[in-house]
Order: structure tokens, then C-alpha cells, then sequence
């Protein structure tokens, strides 16, 4: 457990941050509740290895609950950005489209004309002919 505990300290310097620094802290104060507790199984302290044990256990879960909140935080920053972006990318694509329609507007329209007045006088030679 006290390997486990200084790999554990060993990634969380390699990564100098402000949490990492603090994590550190607390996790060599649970490392030094580890030791004694070690320590006191050896000298078979029984209530001393317990009292010790017990200390390491609450600071490894206080660390356990500061890392899960902070990741939640992080999480939810993360998210509020993707958001943002996801909002500006709409309105952006909103905006091109408009101009594209403006763009096409003129054109659509003439085009949409043309069909539409075509279609009534195709329409109206068939008429005729059916007549005929």
C-alpha cells in the first residue's frame, strides 16, 4: 500500500498544478498514517496500528471525494465551453445559410419562375391537344 501511495505521489508531481501540489500534502500525510500503522502491526501496538489505520483510511477518503469533486468541476467547465461553441457554431452556420439564400435568393427565384410559368404553358398545349 505505502508503493501504491508513492507511485501515487510521484504522478501527481510530474503534473504541476495548484491541486496536484495540495493532493500531494495530503496524500503524504495519509502515507505517514500508513507508516504508523505498519509500524505498530510490527510492535504489535494493536489499538495504535487501528488508531493509525483509521486515520489513513479518512484522509484517503477525503482525497478520494476532493478528487471526484474537482473532476466534476472540471467536467462541468468543460462542458459549459463545449456549449458555447456548439452555440456559436449554430450561428454561424445560421448565418451563412442566410447569405447563401440571399445569394441564391435572386436565382432560386428566377429559376422557381421559370418552372412554374413553363409547367402552365406545357400544361396548356396538352389541354389543347387533347381537344384536338
Amino acid at each position: 500500500m505505502l508503493e501504491d501511495m508513492d507511485d501515487l505521489n510521484q504522478r501527481l508531481a510530474e503534473n504541476e498544478s495548484p491541486e496536484n501540489a495540495e493532493s500531494m500534502s495530503q496524500l503524504d500525510q495519509v502515507r505517514e498514517q500508513a507508516q504508523k500503522a505498519a509500524e505498530s502491526i510490527e510492535e504489535q501496538e494493536i489499538s495504535d496500528a487501528l488508531a493509525a489505520g483509521s486515520r489513513a483510511q479518512e484522509g484517503l477518503e477525503e482525497m478520494k471525494e476532493d478528487f471526484r469533486e474537482r473532476n466534476s468541476s472540471q467536467f462541468s467547465e468543460a462542458m459549459k465551453e463545449l456549449r458555447e461553441r456548439t452555440r456559436e457554431l449554430s450561428e454561424r452556420q445560421d448565418e451563412l445559410q442566410e447569405r447563401l439564400d440571399q445569394a441564391q435568393g435572386g436565382t432560386a427565384a428566377s429559376i422557381t419562375g421559370r418552372l412554374f410559368s413553363g409547367a402552365g404553358s406545357h400544361g396548356d398545349k396538352r389541354k389543347t391537344a387533347g381537344r384536338n
